[in-house]
């Protein structure tokens, strides 16, 4: 409010005026801005707490899932005694499903810390075929236990890719895993390599039942895993895709996905890419 003194000809006070300001739209604005801060710093605070958790937990998990795998190798090895063809069988159950387990933890290990910032990325020369030979390996005993085809499509030694080479093949193994996970027995999952412009592109290709169109995106989210039921054998966490996209945008790459629902999936690795000149 500001009052201002009115003077007449004379220099006599004739009177006052007074102009007032309507300051509710100001004070409103700067309350909401005090508003946001506090939400903001709760959110954050709830984000520490929660990746915090994660990273307990999992390094708490870890030791007796380690500690199970390895008595249960002992056993079945004749450590302490004969052991019979059916309990092989159930010592082999045993150990499937703590390495089932142990990936699940360490998911939710490597999720933490990526929320947190504590990756360190080592930039190197990768080769995308030697990437591809050793992803394969890893993943062809659960390739062959379902009878699933596996095709190689083209992937030249002259693909070269700058990045992580560890991350690069943790992301090309989510995505094969996911592929063998959601591919009917007898399907065909298709791995193949090249360049395009100025990135390295690794793809897996599936014969599943495909992603509906308004879901594309929603299954790179953390713990999303579509078509999840009680009695789903989907099993997982749902951070595989999640993990392997925030990899490879870390490495200034991506990772994305082409689908036609009821026919299959493709998902791709892009890398920035070493020319063949830089190479040599």
């Amino acid at each position: 409010m500001i009052i201002t003194a009115l003077f007449g000809e004379g220099g006599n006070l004739i009177g006052f005026a007074k102009v007032t300001r309507d300051l509710t739209e100001r004070r409103l604005a700067q309350q909401r801005e005090v508003d946001d801060a506090r939400r903001l710093a709760e959110a954050e605070a709830s984000n520490r707490a929660k990746t915090g958790f994660l990273a307990a937990m999992s390094h708490e998990l870890r030791t007796p899932l380690n500690a199970i795998a390895g008595y249960a190798q002992l056993m079945q090895e004749g450590v302490g005694g004969d052991v019979s063809d059916q309990h092989h069988e159930y010592l082999t159950r045993i150990r499937n499903s703590q390495q089932h387990l142990l990936g699940i933890v360490n998911d939710l290990l490597n999720y933490s810390r990526m929320e947190a910032g504590g990756l360190v990325y080592e930039r190197e020369l990768v080769f995308a075929h030697e990437v591809v030979e050793g992803v394969l390996a890893m993943v062809a005993p659960q390739i062959e236990r379902k009878q699933l085809h596996l095709r190689r499509g083209s992937c030249t030694p002259d693909v070269v890719a700058i990045a992580d080479r560890l991350k690069v093949e943790q992301v090309v193994l989510n995505l094969l895993s996911n592929a063998v996970k959601f591919t009917p027995e007898g399907g065909t999952i298709t791995v193949f390599c090249g360049r395009d412009g100025e990135q390295v592109t690794l793809s897996v290709r599936d014969t599943g039942p495909g992603i509906p169109a308004d879901k594309l995106e929603v299954i790179f989210d953390p713990f999303v895993q579509l078509g999840r039921t009680l009695t789903s054998q989907h099993e997982g966490a749902g951070l595989g895709l999640a993990i392997s996209r925030d990899l490879a945008r870390a490495m200034q790459g991506d990772v994305r996905v082409e689908s036609v629902e009821g026919k299959g999936a493709t998902f791709t690795l892009s890398l920035p890419s070493v020319s063949p000149a830089s190479e040599q």
